[in-house]
């Protein structure tokens, strides 16, 4: 009896430094209790004298379904160490997945976690579920499942569109699901930019056209003969967006050379609106109109172009986008036809700054709208 009681004490002993030795790795998820290490052992498979089975960090995938990768990804790619904190990561852990998070520019693919120093596999797999345990958890029943938990986090994510009326008019689900092309447009007084892109976020083609200069006469003829020319340049495409910056402050105390420009690209936008809202109407026999106004405050946030109360100019950064490099952790490198890189780069960026425009109102729109980037929702919601 009294050799048996001991054996009990002692497993618990056991038991206990083991429990203690896993506590105290700061690095370790703080929800979960697993031995991190690359190396799986399986007892009901295991013979006595075998080995534990070794898994290669190189080839091994981590099993979750896309709905949890993508869910799993938009945390990995726009926490901060106290967010990830919240998710039960420790700082140890949160510090190094942020450092290979600027090294590599952002996570492209869940088994970059791999490389990620003192992980392991099942490290990765254990990060990975923490976030997934805590991610839009709050507030919903214990009895929801995971899946449910993502799809509910998502739902509320995509209500942002309507909400926060990031585009207008407000286009159903099915009429999105139908676009195959759509152009962005930037347009000034002075010039009017293109850029045509597919729903895949691919970049077809794009130009800059002048519409007036110093010298034009403020003749409504005229400028409608020049914007009818361009607008004729325009490919055709499911929609057409640009960004709704139409407030132009109190022109009642403003000088007289802002007050004719004002009231110039006031003139040239309602012509681009009723011709091309009489184009589509044509193409499309009568279907509601497809002219759409993105939010002026999207492009600026996704791209951290605010700096207190002004906008900063989003040459550099679009620049950067046709490059093909990644700028933003939200967005993977954007897909150019051949020749839009050189068309790009032909114009000085005096004037190269009017299409830069137009190519992230095209890359939002995409974005937030049609793929609805989880993402990119969630920095919109902040």
């Amino acid at each position: 009896m009294m050799f048996r009681q001991v054996s009990l004490v002692r497993c618990k002993i056991l038991s206990a430094a083991k429990c203690y030795g896993v506590a105290n790795q700061s690095w370790l998820p703080h929800h979960c209790h697993h031995h991190y290490s690359t190396t799986i052992e399986d007892d009901s498979h295991k013979t006595p004298g075998q080995p534990p089975k070794t898994y290669d960090p190189a080839t091994y995938c981590l099993s979750f379904d896309p709905l949890e990768e993508s869910t799993i990804m938009d945390v990995l790619n726009t926490a901060t160490s106290q967010h990830l904190a919240t998710y039960g990561i420790g700082k140890g852990m949160a510090n190094r997945l942020l450092k290979y998070r600027e090294k590599i520019g952002g996570f492209q693919e869940l088994s970059q976690l791999l490389e990620v120093d003192g992980l392991g596999i099942r490290g990765a797999e254990g990060v990975c579920k923490c976030l997934l345990q805590c991610c839009g958890s709050a507030g919903v029943s214990e009895g929801m499942s995971s899946s449910s938990l993502l799809q509910s986090d998502m739902a509320d994510l995509k209500m942002l569109i309507g909400q926060k009326r990031l585009v207008k008019p407000q286009l159903s689900d099915a009429i999105l699901k139908t676009v195959e092309h759509f152009v962005a447009l930037h347009v000034t007084a002075g010039f009017l930019s293109w850029v045509l892109c597919g729903a895949d976020g691919q970049i077809h083609s794009l130009a800059t056209h002048t519409l007036l200069t110093a010298n034009s006469r403020f003749d409504a003829l005229r400028i409608h003969e020049k914007v009818l020319s361009v607008t004729q340049e325009i490919p055709e495409a499911d929609l057409y967006v640009w960004e709704d910056r139409a407030n132009h402050g109190q022109l009642a105390k403003a000088p007289l050379g802002t007050v004719m420009v004002a009231l110039q690209l006031a003139q040239i936008r309602g012509m681009l609106m009723a011709l091309l809202g009489s184009s589509m109407e044509k193409r499309q026999n009568g279907s509601q109109s497809r002219l759409l106004f993105l939010k002026d405050s999207v492009v600026p946030k996704l791209f951290r172009l605010k700096m207190g109360g002004d906008r900063l100019s989003g040459l550099g950064v679009a620049d950067q986008l046709i490059d093909g490099q990644q700028v933003v952790e939200w967005l993977s490198p954007v897909i150019l036809e051949p020749e839009v890189y050189k068309v790009y780069f032909s114009e000085a960026a005096a004037d190269r700054r009017y299409m830069a425009a137009a190519v992230l109102v095209a890359v939002a729109f995409r974005e937030v709208v049609l793929s609805k980037n989880s993402a990119a929702l969630r920095m919109l919601s902040q």
